[in-house]
């Protein structure tokens, strides 16, 4: 327990465990936790105050980050599509999961920023997390394939509920909870908001999509030959507003939208590659 000022690098696997969920505070400068090796766990921590990312798990797989509060990191607004901050990042890694976690106020507005982001990654789990009131996205996947993003909150954030961009395909969004928005709670995009190719071969089911008043709950702009002309599958959601129409299939209480689905944000597009995190790790030595 108590308070601790700086880094913390994990170049080989391990288990980092708090004795007392949240009794252990990490207050950081760049990252607080960085992940740079196989099989690691992270479990019970509060991390807060780091200006690139909470966690950042970079090229290492098997990651299991677990019951910790993340809150008020990434909040380095430096300009251009190459600075993604936020609670958790995970880049270039595989099969890892992220469970139960509080992550809250991460980002400082930048399309790429916010909670839980996904970066060139495969074979994730997200489940079960709290990633709302971020100031980006609750959860952004970005060219990341093959993972289950379930059961999560994901509310009152500054952009989308949970973003799919850039290439991410075979993903399955299934009973997520996206209330209050700031644009839609769930999106998934073609090429023209977050990345440079369209996002399919997703299923989306069973998610409850609410109160969104500015873009649609539910916004699907690939084009391809699944549910009603888009990319993806999508099947039993709740929700008032989608676009295209027939995205949901059970109301939630009619709230209408007032800005154009098509035009989306007038937010700088394109969240690029996340090079500044990736250049700021030390190396191990091999």
């Amino acid at each position: 327990p108590g308070e601790y000022f700086g880094n913390i690098f994990v170049f080989t696997p391990l288990r980092l465990t708090s004795v007392e969920q949240g009794a252990a505070k990490i207050v950081s400068g760049f990252a607080g936790i960085a992940i740079i090796a196989n099989d690691v766990r992270v479990e019970g921590f509060a991390v807060t105050e780091a200006a690139g990312a909470g966690i950042i798990v970079f090229g290492s797989n098997n990651a299991d980050i677990r019951n910790n509060r993340i809150y008020g990191n990434g909040f380095d607004d430096s300009p251009g599509p190459d600075n993604s901050f936020g609670g958790i990042v995970v880049i270039d890694s595989q099969g890892g999961s992220i469970t139960n976690n509080q992550v809250y106020e991460n980002g400082s507005g930048e399309v790429g920023q916010g909670g839980i982001l996904l970066y060139d990654s495969a074979g994730y789990k997200v489940q079960r997390n709290n990633s709302s009131d971020n100031f980006g996205s609750g959860i952004l996947l970005s060219n990341s394939d093959s993972s289950k993003i379930s059961d999560n909150t994901t509310d009152t954030n500054a952009i989308d509920g949970i973003d799919l961009c850039q290439d991410s395909g075979k993903n399955l969004l299934e009973r997520n909870d996206a209330d209050a928005n700031g644009e839609d709670g769930i999106y998934v995009d073609d090429s023209s908001f977050c990345g440079d190719l369209p996002s399919s071969d997703n299923s989306i089911k069973r998610n409850v999509l609410t109160n969104h008043t500015f873009l649609p709950d539910a916004l699907d702009v690939t084009v391809g030959s699944g549910t009603v002309g888009t990319a993806n599958t999508w099947n039993d959601n709740t929700c008032d507003t989608d676009f295209p129409d027939g995205l949901c299939e059970f109301a939630a209480g009619a709230q209408p939208v007032s800005g154009d689905p098509a035009a989306r944000s007038a937010r700088p597009a394109k969240i690029g590659n996340p090079a500044q995190p990736l250049e700021s790790l030390p190396q191990p030595a091999r």
